[in-house]
């Protein structure tokens, strides 16, 4: 090999080396481990269309620092499909909690298969992974 092509591959190696990686998980540090979890999410008593329900959600915050629901409830059934999304303020109940328990309000206008889609937003604007579960609504 001559010393041009020598000189070519270690400045390819070196700048191969120096190219931007992407951040591997660990690399996130301790923010992907700080954010809230939504551990479960149920439906204490049967959904009525027209109707208040409630939706139980067990959580975990490290820090502490839930301060609102994000909600989003998909029609599954029939031709007028639909979907909704809201927020629903908790600070009164969870900032400052590191785990517990929250109960919020749920309505559908009309019944049949719903997907509720849940997950905790931070009061550093960030959101937890959602949890999603599936739930039948009577006329």
């Amino acid at each position: 090999m001559t010393a041009a092509r020598l000189v070519a591959l270690a400045l390819a190696l070196g700048l191969a080396g120096a190219a931007p990686r992407p951040a591997a998980p660990q690399d996130a540090g301790a923010d992907a481990r700080d954010l809230p979890r939504v551990l479960r999410v149920t439906v204490p008593a049967p959904l009525a269309a027209g109707r208040s329900g409630e939706l139980r959600i067990e959580y975990a915050a490290p820090r502490g620092n839930v301060v609102a629901v994000r909600q989003v409830l998909e029609d599954l059934d029939g031709t007028r499909r639909s979907t909704t999304e809201r927020a629903i303020d908790v600070v009164a109940r969870a900032f400052g909690e590191e785990a517990g328990t929250l109960i919020v309000p749920v309505w559908f206008e009309r019944p049949g298969r719903k997907r509720v889609v849940v997950s905790l937003r931070t009061d550093e604007d960030q959101e937890s992974d959602p949890e999603e579960i599936e739930v039948d609504v009577a006329p």
